[in-house]
């Protein structure tokens, strides 16, 4: 079982700035005042049940690999970062209200209808960051997570596991932000 716990004590560094649990539970780790009123720095959903996992790899035509399974049972996608790097999941609806919007980015849109051409069919799209659209993906053959651009698969980024991925990029963007998440350097990529 892998401990994404270890990942949420990372976060904590902001829970100075604010944190609270929405109305459908999802978990709100700083305030950003400096992008919206209302806008959270980092924001983890709630976990999925194995039921909704077995009816999203339906929806998907795609095996979860392990290691992405036991995220989503941890929590149902993620935004780190004030969407600077999205972890898809299962959104349950696309309703436009407040009490509606903690809801993670749909991970059956890039693994269906936006599928890049060259993806093979074992590969799962996750994530991706904000600055220039590029996708994460996970090759469900070697468990190693990749970050490609929209256009191609080809590898710009490689890491060993999930875990590997998370833990370097979390840790990487807090080191690009002040104690109050506020960029260090609004003009760098944020991308790896």
């Amino acid at each position: 079982m892998i401990d994404f716990k270890i990942l949420v004590g990372y976060l904590n560094k902001f829970k100075s700035c604010g944190y609270e649990q929405s109305d459908n539970g999802a978990i709100l780790i700083g305030r950003a005042p400096h992008i919206a009123p209302k806008a959270w720095l980092n924001v983890l959903f709630p976990p999925l049940d194995e039921k909704e996992i077995k009816i999203l790899e339906e929806k998907i035509k795609i095996i979860i690999p392990e290691s992405f399974r036991q995220f989503l049972l941890f929590s149902n996608g993620a935004s780190f970062f004030s969407t600077t790097l999205n972890i898809y999941g299962s959104r349950q609806n696309f309703k436009r209200s407040y009490k509606n919007v903690w809801q993670p980015f749909d991970i059956v849109v890039p693994n269906t209808i936006e599928r890049i051409h060259d993806a093979k069919d074992n590969y799962l799209f996750i994530g991706s960051y904000d600055w220039d659209g590029s996708l994460l993906y996970i090759n469900n053959e070697t468990k190693k997570v990749y970050r490609c651009t929209k256009d191609s698969v080809r590898a710009l980024n490689e890491w060993g596991s999930l875990l590997e991925m998370l833990d370097s990029e979390i840790s990487r963007l807090i080191a690009t932000h002040n104690d109050q998440g506020m960029p260090l350097d609004e003009t760098l990529p944020n991308t790896p």
